[in-house]
């Protein structure tokens, strides 16, 4: 019992020491968003208008180390709208920090010619710690946009006075993209039968994230294992008859006899 409370406790802090070691680490991507509530328009159709919900904004702050940014995702308080920015993903000179924001943009842009916009458009907006420095992308962070049942055929960012093409691929009501700039993001259809891109490649995990995985694996496997063996042993054994206690009396305390030779 006191072995398998030991093995228990030593998962348990492996765990917490995975945790320590990268506090900053979001919560892993699983798959696309599922809310359960109806989309949020910010100009519903008629038939939804009288149910409808604005949508919501939101963001924060990506911690800095040597004017980069660390491993981060921030999302909008209706989550129709989530961002994940790799670890050195940005640069900004003399950054602490990195404010990021998400906010439903209700009139947008117009939409290149020959499109039109599906569901909202939204700000994604990044900026350097103090002082509201430009942000330069050194890799893309990934957006990923909740949209109505209504099909789309690209899905472009808004900046420099012009739309400009993401990579972007389709899950479920979740449009997937990755981007390198700050700017007005939206789903755009444009009238064509064109099928669905391929979702960003996801990059390969780097070294300090394989070590957390790692760890997170083996605290998982111990804690496990104290729970079974500490349940084997508390179970009451069955198939098999009790045995006397060993003692004076017992039979298994008794000489035989010797066979005379």
């Amino acid at each position: 019992m006191k072995s398998s409370r030991a093995w228990a406790l030593a998962g348990l802090l492996l765990l917490l020491a995975a945790r320590v070691a990268i506090p900053t680490a979001p919560a892993m991507y699983e798959g696309p968003i599922l809310p359960t509530e109806p989309y949020h328009y910010c100009s519903p159709p008629a038939n939804l208008a009288r149910d409808n919900k604005q949508p919501s904004a939101g963001g924060g702050m990506l911690q800095a180390s040597g004017g980069t940014n660390q491993l981060g995702s921030q999302a909008t308080g209706d989550n129709q709208v989530l961002t994940f920015v790799p670890k050195g993903a940005l640069q900004a000179p003399g950054a602490t920090s990195y404010k990021v924001t998400l906010r439903p943009d209700c009139q947008p842009p117009a939409a290149p010619s020959r499109n039109r916009i599906v569901g909202n458009a939204y700000e994604y907006t990044v900026l350097g710690e103090p002082g509201d420095t430009p942000v330069k992308f050194v890799q893309s962070a990934q957006i990923l946009i909740r949209t109505p049942p209504v099909r789309y055929t690209s899905v472009q960012i808004y900046y420099d006075g012009a739309w400009h093409s993401t990579q972007w691929g389709q899950q479920g009501d979740i449009a997937n993209s990755a981007v390198d700039h700050s700017g007005t993001i939206s789903a755009l259809d444009d009238g064509s039968s064109n099928p669905p891109g391929k979702p960003p490649s996801q990059r390969a995990p780097g070294i300090v994230t394989i070590v957390e995985v790692i760890l997170l694996a083996a605290a998982i496997g111990i804690v496990g294992a104290a729970i079974v063996v500490q349940r084997r042993r508390a179970a009451p054994a069955t198939g098999s008859p009790a045995r006397p206690p060993a003692g004076r009396g017992s039979s298994e305390n008794r000489r035989r006899p010797r066979r005379p030779r």
